[in-house]
């Protein structure tokens, strides 16, 4: 099941001058409310502590791994802008869908469990995983409201579960733990008092384990190094492994169950492909409506920001002329992307 995460938005100041529209006064400052969609007020202030937190965030690379140049503000702040429109009318669409959407209760204990220490090191909150969170029940509600029933060929199915047959031979599940240790002295200290039935997780916190915690479930098939999963594949129940060098610390991992699993024939694996595969395609259904709903929203941008181009449902620079402007727009849809 895959989840994208939508980011969120908080409050403060600041944003660089946009260009002027078509023989107007060039607008010096931006308003208030920076858009209005279907008259839900989207403030200045989100604008500008999103646009921070996104020009804040660490360079990413491309897909040749080269390292993405960073926006130019005027871009990041219509690249933000645009992304909370979209969020903005996607909460608007679950009023008409009569939609009371509730956190799920393991996503609070997970959030709960973070120390803000934790949180400071990203440029996440606990807000925006509940907005992600939100976002993503709406949309996949919707989208099984409108599109209940999707056509998908058995022979795409078929081929999915050639091409990936290694997920449905015989291996085995374990759910592990795991402890880092920048001293070998220590790791064998753990190591010792483990098989002599200690508590693998209390004892290493104790030992001063840099890190250490649960890896959760792992399968035989799991995207780890294959030296790796060769060790946790070779410990049964209640065993530890030998200590492992790492590059600059020593490695435990330790077995608490281990479960063999079968080679799942087709007819059992082509349940969970096909609700993968229909779950992709209603999706996608449900993107191509909702740009089709935006694009007919009424929806009104401060001038300062640029335009709303209703053809493209998109806030586009302002150009003497009315021309589209030639700065290097992002491709999706905000920081994180809504589903539009």
């Amino acid at each position: 099941m895959s989840r994208r995460l939508w980011g969120v938005v908080a409050a403060v100041v600041g944003v660089a001058l946009l260009a002027a529209s078509c023989g107007e006064e060039e607008p010096t400052g931006p308003s208030e409310v920076a858009a209005v969609v279907e008259g839900q007020e989207i403030l200045a202030v989100e604008v500008n502590v999103l646009t921070d937190r996104y020009l804040a965030a660490p360079a990413t690379s491309g897909q040749t791994g080269s390292t993405i140049p960073p926006l130019e503000r005027p871009v990041a702040v219509r690249f933000v802008l645009n992304y909370l429109i979209r969020l903005t009318m996607l909460e608007i669409v679950a009023g008409e869908f009569d939609l009371e959407v509730e956190i799920d209760p393991e996503l609070e204990l997970a959030l709960e469990s973070v120390s803000p220490e934790d949180f400071a090191q990203s440029n996440l909150t606990a807000d925006d995983l509940r907005v992600a969170e939100r976002a993503g029940d709406i949309s996949r509600r919707i989208a099984l409201s409108l599109f209940p029933e999707v056509a998908i060929a058995e022979d795409e199915v078929r081929r999915i579960y050639e091409r990936e047959s290694y997920r449905y031979e015989s291996g085995w599940s374990a759910t592990v733990h795991t402890a880092f240790f920048g001293s070998l002295a220590a790791a064998e200290q753990l190591r010792s008092a483990t098989r002599e039935g200690a508590s693998f997780i209390e004892t290493a916190e104790t030992l001063g384990a840099l890190e250490s915690g649960s890896m959760g479930v792992v399968t035989s098939t799991s995207p780890l190094p294959p030296d790796i999963l060769e060790v946790i594949g070779s410990l049964s129940p209640g065993e530890v492994s030998e200590t492992i060098q790492a590059s600059i610390g020593w490695l435990l991992f330790f077995v608490e169950t281990r479960e063999v699993i079968g080679e799942t024939p087709y007819d059992v694996a082509r349940l969970e492909i096909l609700a993968v595969l229909e779950d992709q395609e209603r999706q996608r259904l449900f993107d191509d409506w909702f740009q089709q709903r935006l694009m007919q929203a009424d929806v009104e941008v401060d001038r300062f920001y640029g335009r709303w181009n209703a053809q493209s449902g998109t806030v586009r620079e302002s150009r003497q002329g009315g021309g589209e402007g030639d700065d290097r727009e992002p491709e999706d849809d905000g920081p994180e992307s809504v589903p539009a």
